[in-house]
C-alpha cells in the first residue's frame, strides 16, 4: 500500500484541469487524467468516477440488460465513495462518533443520497433514476458545498492539501479493485484465471496481492498452505 506520487501544477494548468474536470466531453476528461496522474484530491477522483458513470449512463442503451447492471455498479461505487468520504470529514469535526447520516449532513449531504448509498452497499440496487439523481447532487457537492476543502482553493493551498493527505485506506483500495475486477470479468466471463496470470501481472496478480498482503497483516498468512487456498479461490472465481 505504498504512497502516491504528488506532482505539482501552474495556475494555468490548475485552472486547465478544473475545466476539463467540469465537463462531461469524453475527451477533455481523458486528457485531464492523464494531466493528473497520481497527483490531485481524492475529490478529483470521485469527480472522474461521476463523470464516468454520466457518460456512461448516456451511452448505455436502455434495452440493454446486462449493460444496466454495469451502470448501477459503477453509480454504487460512486455514490458510496462520496458519501463515505463526506462522513470521514464530518466524522474529523467532532469530538465522539457519529452515524455515517449525521456525520454527512454536518457537510451538506441531504438524508435522501445517504440512504441510496446504504440501499446500494446493503439493500436493492436503487433504480437507475434515483442513481442518475444523487450522481447529479454528489456531481454539484463537489463543485459549491465542498469547494472551499477541493476546486475552490488556489492551486497553491489545493496541492498542498494534496501531499498532507494519508496514503490511500485498504478500504478505498479495495473498492477500487472490486471494480477492476467486474470490469474484467464481465469483459472475459467464460475466461478461467490461470496460476501464471495469478503470478504475473494485471487485475488478478493485484487482487491477489492485495488480499495476501491483507491477511498477512492480521496474522492470517501464516504458511503457503493459506496461499495456495487464496489461489484456488480466484483460479476457481
Amino acid at each position: 500500500m505504498g504512497s502516491r506520487i504528488r506532482v505539482p501544477f501552474t495556475r494555468r494548468e490548475w485552472d486547465l484541469m478544473k475545466e476539463y474536470y467540469m465537463s462531461s466531453d469524453v475527451d477533455k476528461l481523458k486528457e485531464a487524467v492523464a494531466m493528473a496522474g497520481d497527483s490531485v484530491h481524492v475529490a478529483a477522483e470521485m469527480t472522474e468516477l461521476l463523470l464516468r458513470a454520466i457518460i456512461l449512463d448516456r451511452e448505455t442503451d436502455p434495452r440493454d440488460w446486462f449493460g444496466l447492471g454495469y451502470l448501477r455498479i459503477v453509480y454504487s461505487t460512486v455514490i458510496i465513495r462520496v458519501v463515505n468520504y463526506a462522513s470521514e470529514i464530518g466524522q474529523s469535526n467532532m469530538s465522539s462518533p457519529r452515524t455515517v447520516l449525521n456525520a454527512a449532513r454536518e457537510l451538506g449531504i441531504p438524508d435522501w443520497v445517504v440512504e441510496v448509498r446504504h440501499a446500494a452497499a446493503h439493500k436493492l440496487f436503487p433504480s437507475i433514476p434515483t442513481f442518475r439523481k444523487a450522481a447529479a447532487f454528489c456531481h454539484n457537492w463537489l463543485w459549491s458545498s465542498s469547494s472551499e476543502i477541493h476546486w475552490g482553493r488556489p492551486v497553491e493551498e489545493a496541492m498542498n492539501a494534496v501531499m498532507k493527505e494519508e496514503t490511500v485506506t485498504p478500504c478505498e483500495e479495495a473498492v477500487g479493485l472490486i471494480t477492476k475486477y467486474i470490469t474484467y470479468r464481465m469483459k472475459h466471463p467464460d475466461k478461467k484465471v490461470s496460476d501464471q496470470e495469478i503470478r504475473s501481472s494485471g487485475v488478478v496478480h493485484e487482487v491477489y496481492n492485495f488480499i495476501v498482503a491483507d491477511a498477512r497483516d492480521r496474522g492470517v498468512v501464516q504458511d503457503s498452505l493459506v496461499k495456495d487456498k487464496i489461489e484456488k479461490r480466484l483460479i476457481n472465481s
